[in-house]
Parts: structure tokens; sequence; C-alpha cells
């Protein structure tokens, strides 16, 4: 929540259920399910207009990276995440994908690599 300026209502919600936490401390917390529709606002702004950290899972099935041993076990203190994350850009139409992948990495690099992407 700490990435995010402004929310549509339906988030506002979830995120002042959450109990507020201090400056660079981070926790994942699972929160009450929220539907999302194509094409509809998840957020406009960030806090500090840099940018924010997005993940996409789906908690159902794992994702074709778990499936590699090394990825396992260089990810197993992180699985809840790791095991079940999306390529986020295939959620985006193809446009907003492309401006998407077309970014800067923040080192020129970071970013820029997945194990989640194709």
């Amino acid at each position: 929540m700490g990435h995010l300026g402004a929310v549509p209502e339906k988030f506002q919600e979830v995120f002042d259920a959450v109990p507020k936490r201090g400056y660079r401390d981070s926790v994942t917390m699972e929160v009450e399910s929220v539907l999302v529709e194509a094409g509809e606002i998840i957020a406009t702004n960030s806090q500090t207009g840099k940018g924010f950290d997005f993940g996409l899972y789906d908690l159902r099935k794992e994702n074709q990276a778990a499936k590699d041993p090394a990825f396992r076990e260089k990810h197993a203190d992180e699985a809840g995440q790791a095991y079940y994350a999306l390529c986020w850009l295939d959620w985006f139409t193809e446009e907003e994908s492309n401006n998407l992948k077309a970014l800067p990495g923040v080192d020129g690099k970071s970013g820029k690599e997945s194990a989640y992407c194709e």
C-alpha cells in the first residue's frame, strides 16, 4: 500500500482495513480478493512519482518457473510468491505491454529479465 498514492474506492476499502506500518517496514499480507475487469483502473499514481512495486499471482496453481528444481531451491524462502507469480506484462494490452517493455531498467538491467515472462 505504501507504493500507491491513489486507488479506486473498492481497493481503498481493502487498504484501509490493513494496519499502517512504519517506513521500510515491509511485509506481505494476505487480504480479501478483489476482482478486476479488463481495462479497469487499479491505481492512478505513486506516492513518489517514481514507480511502484507490482506483483501478480495466481494461487490456484504453480507457475512454469516453479517446475525447475534450481528455481525452487533459490526461492524456497519466498515460495508463496515466487512459485505463483505471473508475468504481469501479459495482462496489459499489446500496446501497453510493448510500452512497458521499452522502459529502461532501474540500473540498466534490473527489471529487464524475469523468470515469469518469456
